[in-house]
């Protein structure tokens, strides 16, 4: 992913699953802007193991929030890694829905997790921590029967 001074999301590389935010997994062999995203400008763009996340001001047209920011994800679903609450690919940039109106302001993107700071500091994160232990709430493991 790239992000142009003008807060312009352009994706390229391998397009499996949708990670490039084109509504097709078409490789990409040089920079395209992801059209999706053309009525937002972003602030941050982030690329997982199979997916992506645009951290961007909110669109016109929705109540303004002073900071008002959306995160959209895309790509590979599988493991809760988009933050959607299932496991669906996204072809197209999705927001986020439990991030809006939380000003966020920090966004990272791992393997089959993703994580969000606020800007009163909060941290939110998703995906499968059983594989990593990246958002820091530890390994889950099954209790022993005994």
């Amino acid at each position: 992913l790239a992000l142009s001074d003008e807060g312009v999301v352009f994706s390229f590389g391998r397009g499996v699953g949708g990670r490039l935010g084109h509504g097709e997994e078409e490789h990409q062999l040089a920079p395209r802007k992801v059209a999706a995203l053309h009525s937002v400008r972003a602030r941050a763009v982030c690329a997982g193991g199979a997916h992506s996340l645009a951290l961007c001001d909110e669109p016109p047209g929705r109540a303004p929030s002073v900071g008002g920011t959306v995160v959209f994800s895309f790509g590979i679903g599988s493991d809760g890694r988009l933050g959607h609450g299932d496991e669906e690919n996204q072809l197209f940039p999705r927001p986020i829905e439990v991030l809006r109106g939380k000003r966020v302001h920090t966004i990272t993107a791992g393997g089959v997790t993703s994580l969000a700071e606020t800007a009163s500091g909060h941290i939110y994160g998703w995906g499968d921590s059983s594989r990593e232990v990246s958002l820091g709430i530890g390994r889950f493991e099954e209790p022993e029967e005994g």
